[in-house]
């Protein structure tokens, strides 16, 4: 299976995240060099609208970066499913190259690990899914609040409000954005990840973290030197 990571060069909460230093080495890196690991994985494909970025993805030995990708589909407002769709277009359209499906793996899950993504594919493969995402465990969404300027919290409209114990949620989970493997054709006819064939793979909480600001990027650099000194 093809692996598709998307690291555009915009990002406004974390400037120039995907090329941050993280224990030594681009944050990129580590996705890429999980990508190249996965025994499931035939090939990886990185898409990004900066040189930047490209030039960093090329310092890992197997790693392709055939395009740029175009300034819409890096702005704020793009939509993930365009972005695996604008790459899967691409391959067919210039190498005569179609892939029913891809894996999705995003820069900002550095601390997930080659058997996570060969665990989803397989997954994909047994159910006949179309979507798998990797998930790790969350606090109910009924949970949830919104805070105004004074501090007062009120229930999210469309949630409902319960102060029940997590237990008699069940497994509540979340996508903790390290893995997505996705049909091409039922992403292109529904636009969303969510739907009759998606399933789920449970990963823990230490292999789950989304670099989104400072904080966790802290998180996972004292996670990877806990996980060099053991």
């Amino acid at each position: 299976m093809i692996a598709i990571v998307p690291a555009r060069g915009g990002s406004k909460g974390l400037v120039g995240k995907n090329v941050l230093p993280l224990a030594g080495k681009p944050l990129i890196h580590y996705t890429l060099e999980c990508a190249i690991a996965s025994n499931a994985i035939s090939r990886v494909i990185v898409t990004t609208d900066s040189e930047e970025i490209a030039n960093a993805a090329r310092q890992i030995k197997g790693v392709e970066v055939p395009f740029l990708r175009p300034p819409e589909l890096a702005s704020d407002t793009a939509q993930a499913a365009d972005v695996y769709l604008h790459a899967a277009d691409w391959l067919r359209h210039n190498e005569k190259t179609f892939d029913a499906e891809v894996c999705g793996l995003l820069p900002t899950a550095p601390l997930r690990a080659p058997e996570d993504v060969d665990a989803c594919i397989d997954l994909y493969m047994e159910r006949s899914a179309h979507v798998v995402l990797g998930v790790s465990l969350a606090k109910p969404a009924s949970w949830q609040q919104t805070m105004d300027g004074n501090g007062q919290l009120r229930p999210i409209p469309q949630i409902a409000n319960s102060i029940d114990n997590r237990q008699s949620f069940g497994n509540a989970v979340a996508p903790n954005g390290s893995v997505y493997v996705l049909n091409v054709d039922a992403l292109r006819a529904t636009r969303t990840y969510f739907g009759a064939r998606t399933f789920g793979y449970l990963m823990p909480a230490d292999r789950s973290i989304d670099i989104d600001g400072e904080d966790d990027l802290r998180i996972a650099d004292a996670l990877l030197k806990a996980k060099d000194r053991s």
